[in-house]
């Protein structure tokens, strides 16, 4: 099969790469893996040809369809299942239909297979849903009405709450993983020129990365290393933006307007620390 790229309708065309990605990977599984059963294969197959039916022909509707008789009618044993959950959960989402998409994509991460790829989508509508998009914002904690996002990917790891004290309260477990929360940034208007908060832990002096990603996935923190936090008192963290430092120095300087999301990385089992530990955040400040 020849696939011709301007061919394709513009709405499918940032698909493609992941789309092709996945059907060549998956057949490389099946030449130089065991013999897949005739019905596994007759299962792949179909779904290859969902996919390209997207990819191609922009049909996301018929896609959607496909992969939801696959999901509805394959045993929960058959690999191909959980790569349909997945692919649902994209088209679900393309659709508009986000709490379904949601569905799919939990299913798809008790699967197993796609646990990777299904944990990454719901991350990313998580900051989608939450993210800053007017400057200046400010988040006072006295009520659930914030931006911060504990990835899926680290959930094992603790969680994010609002104390009664009108602080944010992010529980983590320390060891040699970090764990970290995102602030997703939409396209703020007017740019963001900085950003500020308070910081304190309860349990176990803290490190923490403060870092911003932009749109290209270009690193920036602070010109400190690492913000240390004490255990029971609270320091300020200010950051502006023109001053924070490219990890690559071949990055250039950081374009408020190029900022795709604030990352705090607890990195404090790197540096001796383990147990149960809580992080207090406080009047978090984008201006």
């Amino acid at each position: 099969m020849v696939l011709v790229i301007g061919s394709l309708p513009q709405k499918a065309k940032h698909l493609l790469p992941q789309i092709l990605h996945t059907i060549v990977a998956a057949g490389l599984g099946i030449v130089c893996g065991a013999p897949a059963a005739a019905s596994e294969r007759a299962n792949w197959d179909f779904l290859q040809d969902s996919l390209l039916l997207e990819a191609i022909d922009g049909d996301i509707k018929k896609a959607d369809r496909i992969y939801t008789d696959l999901v509805r009618n394959l045993s929960s044993e058959d690999p191909t299942r959980a790569e349909a959950l997945y692919w649902s959960g994209r088209t679900r989402l393309a659709l508009g239909d986000e709490e379904g998409a949601r569905e799919v994509l939990r299913e798809g991460v008790r699967a197993g297979q796609m646990r990777k790829q299904c944990l990454d989508l719901l991350g990313q509508m998580e900051l989608e849903r939450t993210g800053i998009t007017t400057i200046p914002v400010e988040w006072p904690f006295d009520t659930e009405a914030h931006g911060f996002v504990h990835p899926w990917h680290y959930a094992d790891k603790g969680a994010i709450r609002i104390r009664q004290s009108e602080v944010l309260s992010w529980t983590t477990t320390v060891d040699s993983q970090s764990d970290r929360l995102i602030v997703g940034f939409r396209d703020p208007t007017p740019q963001p020129r900085g950003m500020r908060f308070r910081v304190q832990a309860v349990d176990i002096a803290t490190f923490l990365n403060v870092e911003i990603y932009d749109v290209y996935g270009r690193i920036y923190h602070l010109p400190v290393a690492k913000v240390d936090v004490p255990v029971g008192r609270f320091v300020q963290v200010v950051a502006d933006f023109r001053t924070m430092v490219p990890l690559n120095p071949n990055d250039g300087r950081l374009i408020p307007s190029r900022i795709d999301r604030l990352v705090l990385e607890d990195v404090t089992g790197a540096h001796g620390g383990s147990g149960s530990n809580e992080i207090l955040i406080d009047d978090f400040e984008v201006y």
